[in-house]
């Protein structure tokens, strides 16, 4: 009778098909991640990476996880941190914009209501 041996190929095969298994999900996991923000902004998704290290406290918290004290130190200024860190970026945001449309309407020629053309004077600026 004939006794198979461990061949280390085999198990080189085995490994090569479940990283390839892994870098699809990897790569599918990028593939949402960056769809995820584009649909969310760029300020949403900086807030939503900041707020990764909370929320991993607040859901380990029922699995009877308890952070050490300096943790709580440390996380505790995060969270308010990071609201008041967006509502400054937002405002900052708004203004930026409401600058840039006031100076797009500044800059658009004067069209007149009966002729449909350029007056004179927005022609000459």
């Amino acid at each position: 009778m004939r006794r198979f041996h461990h061949h280390p190929r085999a198990d080189i095969a085995s490994s090569v098909r479940a990283g390839s298994s892994g870098n699809r999900r990897r790569f599918v996991g990028v593939l949402g991640w960056n769809f995820g923000d584009r649909y969310l902004g760029p300020l949403n998704g900086v807030l939503f990476m900041d707020v990764v290290p909370s929320t991993a406290f607040v859901v380990s918290a029922p699995t009877g996880v308890i952070p050490a004290g300096m943790q709580a130190v440390g996380a505790s200024p995060t969270a308010p941190a990071l609201v008041f860190d967006n509502l400054y970026l937002r405002r900052v945001a708004q203004r930026t914009a409401a600058a840039a449309a006031a100076k797009a309407a500044t800059e658009k020629p004067a069209v007149a209501a009966t002729e449909g053309k350029t007056s004179p004077v927005a022609a000459s600026r």
